[in-house]
């Protein structure tokens, strides 16, 4: 300010500068204000239930959120690194393969009776499949989701599923004898579209015998 300005007036410059600052300073403090609510985490996580992973002789926790297979929770969670694999076992993602079988070793049971903390959707399996699955305690993991606590599984468990489906079960007299007229089926429907042929066939096993 001008010395030359008598002290009075320069006294009423300084408050008319201060008093213009200040309302400036009010006015603009909300628009840079970006503080959050003080609740608000930066890793606050959603909700999901934990689930404990065994492959082999290791094994893990992790969380499982309420719409996501376990499959794909054992992805998010980084669960192969921990468990020493190059990566969870899987391959179609749709259940028809398999891969992904485990084995459940514990399941919490909940207080209401007609609801379960496992719960799976469609497999892609063929029904007699579906209820071999459970009947050995297995599940797919890219089809099954979690809705409550206590629940324990061991990965790696394709092997044993793939020999029960696919070896053990078709071992069995009863699936061998429906094999057997199945055959016997196809050959008569053959022998009935050409009748010729088939008399053809028969006397040379006749006259072989």
């Amino acid at each position: 300010i001008d010395n030359r300005i008598p002290f009075s007036r320069k006294s009423s410059l300084l408050t008319l500068c201060c008093s213009h600052s200040s309302s400036s300073s009010s006015s603009t403090s909300p628009l840079v204000s970006t503080t959050k609510k003080p609740h608000q985490k930066d890793d606050e996580k959603e909700d999901g239930y934990v689930v404990h992973v065994t492959y082999e002789d290791r094994s893990c926790d992790i969380i499982v959120k309420p719409h996501e297979t376990i499959l794909e929770a054992i992805e998010r969670n980084g669960t192969p690194r921990l468990l020493s694999i190059p990566s969870p076992p899987s391959d179609c993602r749709r259940g028809n393969c398999m891969t992904c079988a485990a084995i459940v070793l514990q399941q919490q049971p909940t207080l209401d009776s007609t609801t379960s903390t496992l719960v799976t959707v469609e497999d892609g399996l063929a029904p007699y499949q579906s209820k071999l699955l459970q009947s050995k305690g297995c599940i797919l993991t890219c089809s099954s989701y979690v809705h409550g606590p206590g629940l324990s599984i061991q990965l790696n468990y394709q092997n044993d599923i793939w020999e029960e489906m696919y070896k053990t079960r078709l071992q069995d007299e009863s699936i061998q004898s429906i094999g057997r007229q199945a055959s016997a089926k196809v050959i008569r429907m053959a022998a009935e579209r050409n009748v010729p042929k088939f008399k053809a066939q028969t006397e040379k096993v006749w006259e072989k015998s």
